[in-house]
């Protein structure tokens, strides 16, 4: 039988001194149709610190992902959680892996969110994460901000994703993890700029999974007089630009 709903998040939130694994498995059996007073308990679960836990920072940050889904998913959106999560990104003691997890949630609270200046507010957050030059963050939001504009485009302008996904791509000052991201990205909205970046990867680039992105790019939206530059990689002692070069050119005919 399915416990109900306060024994379960009970379990979860870890007053039963269960251990992670059925912590976690509980995170799907959460009703989408909780009470007030079982949303607060979630929400404070949110807001505890990996310090106050037996749990590791990454176990306590994957159990507050699911919970955050079963909150943003409730029938009736909970009354300030939008604020709770913003709050929450600005509290640095509750560790940088669940930031990360409430950027990435941040698309999906804000279609969910009915006030149009919170809504924005929350876009305007994905802008913010996105630009900060030491911010850990890029490729998070950008992802969100691209999920935002395929579903509700006036919310977020392809132009401007085209100008900033270009200028980050471009930077050598942003993490190459988060470039390459970011350079699949901007295919969607000015595949001639991210052709040019990616032969310019190809040519100048030393990490090596930006030029395998870069080559994953030009299989995308290359055509047959970037052969050339993808040749040179068929052969690369490096598998994992080996075989991107030999996708690539499969997909440019050859």
């Amino acid at each position: 039988m399915v416990a109900p709903a306060a024994a379960q998040i009970d379990i979860v939130v870890g007053q039963s001194r269960e251990d992670f694994k059925t912590r976690y498995r509980e995170t799907y059996r959460i009703s989408r149709e909780l009470s007030i007073s079982e949303v607060e308990r979630l929400k404070d679960f949110l807001r505890r610190p990996p310090a106050a836990e037996q749990l590791s920072e990454s176990e306590l940050a994957t159990l507050k992902n699911n919970v955050a889904d079963v909150l943003i998913s409730q029938s009736v959106l909970p009354e300030r959680l939008f604020r709770s999560f913003i709050t929450m990104y600005g509290t640095s003691d509750l560790g940088e892996i669940w930031r990360g997890y409430i950027v990435q949630k941040m698309p999906e609270l804000c279609l969910r969110l009915t006030n149009a200046d919170e809504r924005s507010e929350g876009v305007r957050f994905l802008w913010d994460r996105a630009g900060e030059e030491e911010g850990p963050f890029l490729a998070e939001a950008v992802l969100g901000l691209d999920r935002l504009h395929a579903k509700r485009p006036e919310l977020v302008s392809a132009e401007r994703m085209s100008q900033n996904c270009a200028a980050w791509v471009a930077s050598p000052a942003r993490k190459a993890a988060a470039r390459r991201i970011v350079l699949q990205v901007l295919v969607n909205y000015d595949a001639p700029t991210a052709r040019r970046l990616a032969l310019q990867f190809l040519a100048k680039e030393s990490d090596i999974l930006l030029k395998a992105s870069a080559l994953a790019t030009l299989g995308l939206i290359g055509n047959a007089s970037d052969r050339p530059a993808v040749e040179a990689f068929r052969t690369h002692p490096d598998m994992r630009l080996s075989e991107a070069a030999s996708a690539a050119l499969k997909r440019l005919g050859g």
